[in-house]
């Protein structure tokens, strides 16, 4: 599975955004010199339960779109979402990423880390483990992988 962690990863987080954030979105590869934007970034390891090896997964998304994600988790509107909300809903939004993924990359072999989220500046730029994210046609974020270990 190690050729293809972005696109187990992409087909993870639209399963994810579309069933529990009722959203969808559509990826494109990054470009180098992608801009940095204030925003949400939300990452969680995957380890092989052999302990061999170690993949994070980093979810980087727009204030607004993180915002939007979080109103239609939690079944409020925009304006009634508060940082912590967020910040919930992006941990949240790491861990069932990485649940679906590790469905895909066989469940009995990885085992699942602790979600870290919180506001940063988005640092992403061209790479090939990362991918830029559009909701309708507008860009909202990227994901990335980062595959690590023998």
């Amino acid at each position: 599975m190690n050729g293809n962690w972005l696109e187990a990863m992409k087909a993870a987080i639209s399963e994810v955004l579309e069933t529990m954030y009722f959203t969808e979105v559509s990826f494109r590869d990054v470009t180098p010199g992608a801009e940095a934007f204030e925003g949400w970034r939300a990452r969680i390891e995957v380890n092989r339960a052999d302990g061999n090896q170690a993949v994070t997964l980093a979810l980087w998304l727009r204030s607004g779109f993180a915002k939007e994600l979080a109103g239609n988790l939690l079944a409020l509107d925009a304006q009634e979402v508060r940082p912590e909300d967020v910040k919930d809903a992006m941990g949240e939004l790491a861990n069932m990423v990485a649940g679906s993924w590790i469905n895909q990359l066989g469940p009995d072999a990885w085992r699942l880390g602790l979600p870290d989220a919180g506001p940063v500046e988005c640092p992403v730029s061209g790479t090939d483990n990362a991918s830029q994210m559009f909701s309708y046609g507008e860009p909202v974020g990227f994901a990335a992988v980062d595959p690590t270990g023998p």
